[in-house]
């Protein structure tokens, strides 16, 4: 080590006498990198603007990319279909336990049944607007649960984010 190393522990150790100088970096222990994405065995063509993934009780894939859903089935998902083109992006996915397709749009979120690629919207649950949704997960009941980025309430309630 060069003496500015040396200049540099040591006026942090003058600077901040309470910070542990033996403190373990980030990315050691259990948050260190690791090759699980190398060596993971490619299931066929990219698919481009992919974003989100979910699968189904059949083993089946679904998989978000712009405004598409695409099912991936078959033996190493060799079978490709595109489920549904929705109006604006699709974000999270999840997958219902009466097989349904859940996703999050701007719009709200939507509910695709895979056999009939029919869509229904849910814009509000509880009296609230489903708004800004960044992640959906679905309980063994069937109620789902929703993860929104900000919310505005106005101005007779107050102001929240």
């Amino acid at each position: 080590m060069g003496f500015l190393t040396y200049l540099r522990r040591d006026l942090e150790q003058i600077l901040f006498p309470d910070r542990d100088p033996h403190a373990i970096p980030s990315m050691d222990g259990p948050f260190s990198p690791n090759d699980r994405l190398d060596e993971a065995t490619p299931i066929g063509e990219p698919i481009p603007g992919a974003d989100a993934v979910a699968e189904a009780a059949d083993g089946a894939l679904f998989i978000s990319a712009g405004k598409t859903i695409w099912r991936l089935g078959g033996t190493d998902y060799a079978q490709r279909a595109a489920l549904i083109e929705l109006d604006g992006e699709v974000g999270a996915l999840a997958c219902h336990p009466d097989g349904r397709v859940l996703a999050c749009t701007a719009q709200g979120l939507a509910a695709i049944e895979p056999a009939s690629g029919r869509k229904t919207l849910l814009a509000e649950a509880a009296g609230e607007p489903l708004r800004c949704l960044t992640a959906v997960a679905v309980a063994s009941d069937g109620a789902f649960l929703r993860a929104m980025a900000a919310r505005a309430i106005g101005p007779k309630t107050g102001a929240r984010t």
